[in-house]
């Protein structure tokens, strides 16, 4: 028999879809406080509206003792997609900064950091081009082996927004053509006037 949390590292590698939900569904099964919010997370994730009960089910675990920052990073996850910005904030604050780094998941910072960034550029905060400079900052001195992301994500906000000094700070950090793929290369170099 496949344990909760198996499944649940089974759905992570997996895009969005029937089979992913399908895993996360079963993970919810006897699975414990942590596993169980996690998932509930992940599927609110890809259903936004189960966010409710992903924070409720994350609450709860947490405070029978589970351990918060997988859980809270999930939440974070869930929470941007579904447009709930202050809420990504929060959750996305309240990781302990160094759980990621400690278990050498670097990208995992690099996506929470974007997360942070996207949150405050749509609430319209200006601490967000701080947050933008220390994620493309901390994108150029990871190397090879943390297989970073691109932030493929805030790219897309920025251009939707038509968040001008974040695509600058993205095309003056990164190499364009080696990080996205050519057609949102043209719509950045686009919408730059370049």
């Amino acid at each position: 028999m496949t344990s909760p949390r198996e499944l649940i590292n089974k759905a992570a590698g997996l895009a969005f879809g029937e089979e992913r939900a399908a895993l996360l569904e079963r993970a919810l099964d006897d699975a414990d406080p942590e596993a169980h919010a996690i998932a509930v997370a992940m599927l609110a994730q890809q259903f936004p509206d189960r966010l409710g009960q992903a924070v409720s089910a994350g609450a709860a675990a947490i405070e029978s003792g589970a351990a918060p920052d997988w859980i809270r990073a999930h939440l974070a996850e869930a929470a941007i997609l579904a447009g709930d910005d202050e809420a990504a904030l929060r959750f996305a604050g309240e990781v302990d900064p160094g759980f990621f780094p400690a278990n050498d998941l670097a990208w995992r910072v690099v996506r929470l950091s974007e997360i942070k960034a996207i949150a405050l550029l749509r609430l319209g905060r200006a601490d967000a081009l701080d947050v933008v400079d220390d994620l493309l900052a901390d994108i150029v001195r990871g190397d090879d082996d943390d297989d970073l992301p691109p932030p493929s994500h805030l790219v897309r906000v920025a251009l939707t927004l038509g968040a001008r000094p974040v695509l600058d700070r993205v095309a003056q950090s990164l190499e364009l053509d080696d990080w996205f793929p050519p057609s949102v290369v043209a719509e950045i170099r686009a919408a730059l006037g370049s």
